[in-house]
């Protein structure tokens, strides 16, 4: 089974190239919050054995970027799935992926983030 889990940036994109990482703390919390509070809201399955995930960023601006640079942004949001139970833990066992692409040019304020959640058996 597939599902699609969407939601509106909570905080700005945490980029692997800010200099300061440790700072951002309350970035990757709002984002594992969102994704928590998001799949609980949509009510996404949980405790699946495996998934695939593919992340896609849509940002409101034209500016170029990398979406592989906010992998960081990402891992706090599947770290809030796994919160929520949706698998067991984030390691290889569980989780394949998770694969970013860019999006359309959103309305919404920060940018919008969709997770395709693909079970696999």
């Amino acid at each position: 089974m597939t599902w699609l889990l969407e939601f509106p940036a909570p905080t700005d994109w945490i980029n692997s190239n800010q200099r300061v990482q440790h700072r951002y703390q309350k970035e990757r919390r709002l984002w594992r919050d969102a994704a928590h509070i998001w799949a609980k809201a949509q009510k996404m399955p949980k405790n699946l054995a495996r998934v695939h995930i593919v992340a896609t960023l849509s940002f409101p601006n034209r500016r170029q970027r990398d979406v592989h640079n906010y992998m960081p942004t990402i891992k706090a949001a599947i770290d809030g799935l796994v919160d929520y139970r949706l698998i067991p833990n984030d390691h290889d066992q569980h989780l394949k992926g998770p694969d970013l692409r860019p999006g359309e040019l959103t309305t919404v304020a920060i940018g919008w983030l969709a997770l395709d959640i693909q079970e696999i058996k």
